[in-house]
């Protein structure tokens, strides 16, 4: 039997005290439990944190990290959920979804949803035509995450992000109006959380 608990991440404390109590008392039995979460948003205070330790000490436990994909990797994701792809479209979704698996598989689903993308002749599917918007879905999910990063953070990353990919901090601090001080403050204490 497999017992799949997803998004451990928002899990409270006494959820996961239950998971180790149980994972203790399932040793010996034929099941296996499979835990899922996003490790960027377990940081050093979350209780899953703390209960990574516990389990891995107290339970037979085995820890996996899926990376980012390859284009390769990429390819053979879209052939399993939807069919044969172009290999142009598996470049454009790694590249738009920087390898992340969750991010492709939405971005592809938005695609399909939206009808945005076609098959060829041979019943493969080609990339969009045209530039994309991310998907509601993907928003949502950023914007949470750097909202909990603070006012000032989110205020800096605001600006930085109209900025460009790449800035020169003094453009972004006379454009915020704060001294140097405060924006590599926000700035580190925004990265810390982030990793």
């Amino acid at each position: 039997m497999v017992l799949c608990l997803e998004d451990l991440h928002w899990a409270d404390r006494d959820t996961l005290e239950l998971l180790w109590f149980l994972s203790r008392q399932l040793r010996t039995a034929a099941i296996l439990v499979l835990a899922t979460f996003r490790g960027e948003d377990v940081q050093r205070y979350h209780p899953l944190a703390a209960m990574l330790p516990r389990l891995q000490h107290d339970c037979p436990t085995d820890s996996l990290r899926i990376a980012e994909f390859e284009v390769s990797e990429t390819a053979q994701l879209i052939e399993s959920t939807c069919g044969p792809a172009l290999p142009e479209l598996a470049a454009y979704l790694n590249s738009r979804a920087d390898g992340n698996p969750f991010y492709v598989t939405e971005i592809l689903r938005h695609l399909q949803e939206e009808r945005l993308i076609e098959r060829d002749a041979a019943g493969r599917w080609m990339s969009p035509r045209r530039e994309v918007g991310v998907p509601t879905i993907l928003e949502h999910i950023v914007t949470q995450r750097v909202a909990r990063l603070g006012t000032d953070a989110e205020m800096l990353l605001t600006v930085a992000s109209v900025v460009g990919v790449e800035w020169d901090l003094s453009i972004v601090e006379s454009v915020l109006a704060w001294d140097e001080s405060r924006l590599l403050t926000v700035l580190q204490d925004a990265l810390c959380r982030t990793w």
